[in-house]
């Protein structure tokens, strides 16, 4: 989806490499995010 939006509005022929990108990284961040609220919970 992100893959599509990139080709059609930026014209990028291969958009699904950045897109993925994008999306992987953000996810990562929310995880890493997650773990450490968690851990940050326990030390309390």
């Amino acid at each position: 989806m992100t893959a599509n939006y990139m080709h059609d509005v930026l014209d990028w022929d291969d958009s699904i490499f950045p897109a993925m990108i994008f999306v992987f990284g953000g996810l990562s961040l929310i995880v890493f995010y997650v773990i450490a609220t968690i851990r940050a919970k326990r030390e309390d």
